[in-house]
């Protein structure tokens, strides 16, 4: 250690190098080819005593210096920080699972066939290539999603016999998947992940979110504002803000550049081609003003 610490010092000696100074104590030194940070022992255990768990150092590794100098102007280790975690302002999770998505995912065609009425369907996003826009285009949605909280009866007494039809269709399917039954495949209804569900056809709570949140960033990220109203697969996350009047602010400060350095700083390297997985403990995570 002795060794290694008196050669880091005597690198930083060296003629055209820089150090800095920054948050608590860290040093970075830096030219065209590498960098070299050292961060105290009792910042690294403090970070870890604050999450409670255990935490990345990918800021350490990767962060450009502008990073750290961003922290200690905000505060982000005071006690009244600008930056707070995106858990404290919004509900993060997954897309809606189906559980049976040959059921559940319609296609206009198939909408046509058994005339489904308009009040069981919604736009649904089933692609990340549907995301690519920073608002949800409804036109670029391929799906609808049935969605009926009905009973059979009462759709027979209100004589919406479309959504009728299909759910009697679909009681008399198999999924395509071998073994467990004599005839292959399993009823419909019997499916596990919709028996525990009122009506194995009733989705539940369909509420559309207010962001869509990319699992797999290429060279573009955004968190897509969804004004469509459109119902999102288990495809990406979505985020819900806690108080609704900040809509129009948290769609500006979600799609700014500096959370997109904290996207870039947080997400997980790794994939090739330079893209990165954002996923759900990264997200509740990230660092919004």
């Amino acid at each position: 250690t002795h060794k290694i610490e008196k050669a880091g010092s005597e690198h930083f000696k060296l003629k055209g190098t820089k150090v800095e100074n920054t948050l608590k104590g860290i040093a970075t030194y830096e030219d065209d080819d590498f960098r070299i940070r050292v961060v105290q022992q009792g910042e690294l255990l403090e970070n870890l005593d604050a999450a409670g768990k255990t935490v990345k150092w990918g800021q350490y590794l990767r962060a450009p210096e502008v990073y750290f100098e961003i922290l200690e102007k905000v505060g982000a280790y005071g006690h009244t920080p600008l930056l707070v975690p995106l858990k404290e302002v919004a509900e993060v999770g997954f897309g809606i699972k189906t559980g049976i998505n040959e059921f559940f995912h319609l296609t206009n065609e198939k909408i046509e066939h058994w005339d489904i009425e308009d009040e069981f369907l919604l736009p649904l996003l089933t692609s990340p290539k549907e995301i690519d826009t920073l608002y949800i285009d409804p036109n670029n949605i391929e799906f609808k999603v049935f969605v009926c909280s009905k009973t059979k009866k009462e759709l027979r007494h209100a004589k919406q016999l479309g959504a009728l039809k299909y759910i009697e269709w679909g009681e008399k399917q198999r999924t395509k998947e071998r073994g467990g039954h004599k005839k292959g495949g399993t009823p419909f209804p019997e499916v596990p992940s919709v028996q525990g569900r009122p009506f194995w056809y009733d989705l539940g709570k369909t509420a559309s979110c207010d962001f869509v949140v990319n699992r797999f960033i290429g060279e573009r990220f955004f968190f897509s504002i969804n004004k469509a109203g459109a119902l999102i697969g288990d495809v990406a996350f979505v985020a819900d803000l806690k108080n609704r009047k900040d809509i129009d602010i948290f769609s500006a400060i979600l799609n700014s550049t500096i959370v997109s350095l904290f996207v870039e700083l947080n997400g997980r390297a790794g994939l090739g081609e330079g893209l990165l997985t954002f996923y759900g403990p990264d997200i509740v995570d990230l660092p919004v003003i």
